[in-house]
């Protein structure tokens, strides 16, 4: 009787050990083999069934070449790997195999006496083996879902451009293989270390992040986020934003996420740019109508006239606006801020116009704007326009000549009107063609009556009109 609690104590003990193994290698999942081969175990079904049955000879052929040991010392480990190997089917296959065999061993084999211990044994190792398959069937399910979650966090994490470390109790850094990814690392080459991760970030930004883990060593809470920069083993320059959590009470133990920022530190540097750009613009957009304000005050005999004319002008600079703002990746062409401006006199067919496609700066689109306006108020009033007859033949060109970064050529001419009987050099319309636009372009304009209507020609420098990369 002894003999026989001592075997069933024994193997007890062995699948609590089993068991507490088992445990630590379910909670150390990422780095062993547990959740990444236990489910290749089983894709192959007849090869995972001879594998089981395979671990049941192996285990019954020990104890009848060792008769001397306890019946059930090699059984527990048959059903224990028939479990891991096959999972719950061949678990329970085994379980009863090995039952039936320790049966045919306590009842046969030794002596016939202490019949109801042997009876109790053999129930209990039934208990027991029942519970081992019990307890592998809840690892393969929390492993199955530790892998979809898996699945989940590797998808958010790729989609967000982050990755996961983990700072443990006595010093040891952990990195996620998400993070070998970020870092563009090789796991094998590089293990986890703060001097190696210190070697590539910029040395401005160092400092900031040994006093973040000095704190950390010490239990001491760091600052929730840092933003540093790093260069990658490939060359390239990339942002980092740490975040990072103590997980217990005496933060010993942080989990860290590390996110790639770059193209946001990107995009506010764009802001920052066009933020700029557009407090220039507006300081000369508000200088302009000032100016437009007072010529068209001082031009105009009446209320009413003042409102229409400035109304006019205003509306013209509010399209070339909203090209510029509402303007797609290209930029604003040409073509584009031509035919915004003359739609408003409604004489599309009417209107020739050639040149190359050119993706204006922004300040080109607000003076040009501003000419093809005055232009095409005069044509509608007095010009090609105020004919059925007339046409606008407006075409331009760029050219580049040695030692030149280019010129850029305009001519605005009316046929088929009347012939002007003056220009006035005196009126907002002439100073805008021939002073504003071309002070504001670096270049010069000519504006001049043609035997059928206005001709007006500007040539700039190419570098002031198109956009800058």
């Amino acid at each position: 009787m002894l003999f026989w609690g001592f075997s069933f104590q024994y193997a007890e003990a062995s699948f609590l050990e089993v068991y507490r193994n088992l445990f630590k290698l379910w909670r150390e999942a990422d780095s062993v083999w547990v959740d990444k081969r236990l489910p290749a175990l089983r894709q192959h079904r007849w090869g995972a069934i001879a594998g089981c049955a395979i671990v049941v000879v192996i285990a019954i052929g020990i104890k009848l070449l060792l008769p001397n040991i306890p019946p059930f010392l090699t059984l527990f480990p048959a059903v224990l790997l028939s479990a891991l190997i096959g999972g719950r089917w061949a678990g329970i296959t085994a379980m009863i195999i090995c039952t039936i065999a320790g049966a045919i061993f306590i009842f046969t084999v030794h002596a016939v006496d202490n019949l109801l211990w042997r009876s109790i044994s053999l129930g209990l190792f039934v208990i027991v083996t029942g519970l081992i398959v019990f307890v592998v069937d809840l690892l393969d399910t929390a492993v199955s879902r530790l892998q979809k979650e898996r699945q989940k966090l590797d998808l958010v994490l790729k989609e967000a451009d982050a990755a996961i470390w983990e700072l443990h109790p006595g010093k040891t850094l952990h990195w996620d293989k998400t993070f070998f990814d970020l870092m563009g690392l090789q796991r094998s080459d590089h293990p986890p270390s703060m001097d190696r991760f210190l070697e590539l970030v910029h040395p401005d930004d160092r400092a900031a992040l040994r006093e973040a883990r000095s704190h950390m060593d010490q239990g001491r809470k760091p600052r929730r986020i840092d933003e540093y920069r790093v260069f990658r083993p490939d060359g390239r320059l990339v942002w980092l934003e740490n975040h990072r959590v103590p997980v217990d009470s005496d933060k010993s133990f942080f989990i860290g996420i590390t996110q790639d920022i770059t193209r946001r530190k990107k995009a506010e540097e764009q802001v920052k740019v066009l933020l700029s750009e557009l407090a220039h613009r507006m300081k000369n957009q508000y200088a302009v109508i000032m100016r437009m304000t007072k010529e068209t005050y001082q031009q105009t005999r009446s209320e009413n006239e003042f409102n229409a004319v400035f109304g006019s002008r205003m509306m013209s600079l509010s399209r070339s606006h909203e090209l510029l703002i509402g303007g797609t990746s290209s930029g604003v062409d040409l073509h584009q801020l031509l035919r915004s401006q003359l739609q408003a006199f409604g004489f599309d067919s009417r209107v020739k116009a050639s040149g190359p496609p050119l993706r204006l700066s922004a300040n080109a689109v607000q003076y040009l704007g501003m000419a093809f306006h005055e232009l095409g108020t005069n044509s509608a009033k007095y010009g090609a326009l105020s004919h059925n007859a007339g046409i606008l033949d407006i075409s331009w060109s760029t050219a580049v000549s040695d030692g030149s970064s280019g010129r850029f050529h305009f001519l605005w001419k009316e046929t088929g009107g009347k012939k002007p009987h003056g220009i006035s050099r005196s009126g907002f319309g002439s100073q805008v063609l021939q002073r504003y636009v071309p002070a504001a372009l670096s270049g010069e304009a000519a504006l001049r009556a043609g035997r059928a209507g206005i001709n007006w020609t500007l040539h700039a420098p190419l570098s002031e009109i198109i956009e800058r990369e």
